[in-house]
């Protein structure tokens, strides 16, 4: 069975016809919900319960890679749901565990008893600014009524669990970060080295073919000045400074997804002043094209 992206699973218990303990075992596979993927990934995950809270960890095959990940989430005995924290899945197109992107999930599951078995089932669903990279994941778990919890999750080793406010606070950290950080991963691509007259120029990005929901961020000299926005017939434009102390002045559009028709691409037009220059930029999951500019030398302070 091909194992080729991250399924992180997530569950729910209660166990006997009590249900008001969730910890455990739980076994099972998450189907990417791409049209036309049959792709079955198989997972499992530890948990330990206290009170309405859980923690614990998940593991699962990406390629030839067996990872870990902590999980927390909180467990609603009344609706029997189980509502899983952020956590950082593989993304599927990645070619290996050392070239890779994490997806940034969320979990909502559902309780399932049985005469026979204790399931739960659910989606992995991606965060808004990832919505058009990440595809869902939708799970069936088990529980395995045959496993003593596990020797290879030691509970009482793990951190106390959290606080409300500590979770949120834990949770808004990252997306920024995690896309800074994928950017430094991808390879540059220079497309061209253009010399500019102005201080300060503009770009205005849009498709002009087929709208097919690409999605890009720019960065400037390797810091966001624009985060994740769709391209349509309409451009959005930045303002970037070309700065005279330096080189030159890079920047760089980074692809958030790949969508329908890869790779993810953009027609640019540039305005220096009187000049207008137009470019078709080419980014990909693993590589970012690049724009150089350099102010004229008699236009140098």
């Amino acid at each position: 069975m091909k194992t080729s992206l991250p399924i992180i699973c997530l569950f729910l218990l209660l166990g006997q016809a009590q249900a008001q303990n969730i910890s455990g075992h739980w076994f099972g596979s998450g189907k990417l919900q791409i049209p036309g993927n049959h792709d079955a990934y198989l997972s499992e995950i530890v948990i330990r319960q206290r009170g309405v809270q859980f923690y614990g960890q998940m593991q699962y095959y990406f390629r030839d890679s067996l990872l870990i990940e902590p999980i927390r989430g909180v467990f609603d005995q009344k609706k029997m749901t189980v509502r899983f924290n952020q956590i950082p899945i593989i993304y599927y197109g990645s070619k290996s565990t050392r070239q890779s992107v994490d997806c940034p999930m969320t979990g909502d599951f559902s309780l399932v008893v049985t005469s026979k078995d204790s399931l739960l089932v659910g989606k992995l669903r991606s965060t808004e600014t990832f919505k058009y990279s990440c595809p869902n994941i939708t799970f069936i778990l088990k529980k395995s009524n045959d496993t003593i919890l596990s020797a290879k999750v030691e509970y009482d080793a793990l951190e106390p669990m959290p606080t409300e406010k500590e979770v949120v606070a834990a949770n808004t950290i990252s997306e920024d970060e995690l896309r800074r950080r994928e950017f430094e991963a991808r390879k540059k691509r220079l497309v061209t080295e253009l010399e500019v007259n102005s201080k300060i120029i503009s770009l205005e990005f849009y498709d002009n073919g087929e709208v097919d929901y690409d999605s890009v961020s720019v960065f400037l000299n390797n810091k966001m000045i624009k985060g994740p926005t769709m391209l349509t017939h309409k451009a959005f434009r930045v303002y970037i400074p070309v700065d005279t102390t330096s080189e030159y002045t890079e920047l760089s559009m980074y692809a958030e997804n790949t969508s329908r028709i890869p790779p993810n691409t953009a027609s640019i037009i540039i305005r220096d002043g009187l000049s207008r220059y137009e470019l078709n930029l080419t980014s990909d999951m693993e590589n970012t094209a690049t724009i150089r500019f350099k102010r004229k030398r008699g236009d140098r302070p």
